[in-house]
């Protein structure tokens, strides 16, 4: 069976992060979720 593999699903997270290890009693949070639909074929 042929498969169509001209579309890609991009998805980007963006999350709350600290240089080292989290403070004390915190975690990461996701803070924005980007998602887009790209058609390969139009880059040829």
């Amino acid at each position: 069976m042929a498969k169509n593999l001209d579309k890609i699903l991009v998805v980007d997270i963006e999350a709350t992060c600290w240089e080292g290890s989290s403070p004390e009693n915190m975690q990461s949070d996701i803070i924005e979720i980007g998602v887009c639909s790209l058609d390969v074929s139009s880059f040829w």
